[in-house]
């Protein structure tokens, strides 16, 4: 997929009020002030995928969204691992003893997720005048190499955003 210099534009716009959408509402889940920058924005192809977003890690965490309607389509958010715990870390609250970290880290993640997931399909949405059904955000820890499974039966190519979170001096990738 090609797009002209103007539909890139565009697209790098919608991304970015989306962000912009979704921190407002993380600044009031963490009680911080969240900063989210999409310094990236770029059509890929899918055999790019896992170079692309690999960071060098084994492992990273996924929390994905499907949406359906007038278009149809995945998303993803994308942390390595290690970006993952340092955004279990920012909650404001002290998790429940009885929660094991793993449980924690799917939850805080499902719910990063779908914040900022919805805020840039809903973006997309209020942009196209059209609406969207979503399921439910799923978190998984995949592989570098698992990624492209994830995707491969969508598209052969897909919309890049490289994002970085920061909250309390804290930066975090995804």
């Amino acid at each position: 997929m090609k797009l002209t210099e103007d539909q890139m534009d565009y697209l790098k716009e919608v991304i970015n009020i989306g962000i912009g959408r979704s921190a407002s509402v993380l600044n009031k889940v963490v009680k911080n002030r969240v900063i989210l920058k999409v310094p990236v924005v770029q059509i890929i192809m899918i055999q790019e995928m896992e170079k692309r977003i690999g960071w060098n890690e084994n492992l990273l965490s996924i929390v994905s969204m499907d949406f359906k309607g007038d278009l149809a389509g995945k998303v993803a958010l994308v942390f390595p691992s290690p970006s993952a715990v340092k955004m279990v870390d920012l909650l404001p609250d002290k998790p429940s003893p009885k929660l094991e970290m793993a449980q924690l880290r799917t939850g805080t993640l499902n719910e990063v997720g779908n914040i900022v997931l919805n805020s840039l399909i809903g973006t997309l949405g209020n942009l196209l005048k059209t609406r969207f059904r979503f399921s439910i955000p799923r978190f998984r820890e995949l592989a570098t190499n698992e990624v492209t499974g994830l995707f491969s039966s969508m598209s052969d190519s897909f919309i890049l955003a490289e994002t970085q979170f920061h909250v309390r001096d804290v930066d975090i990738n995804g």
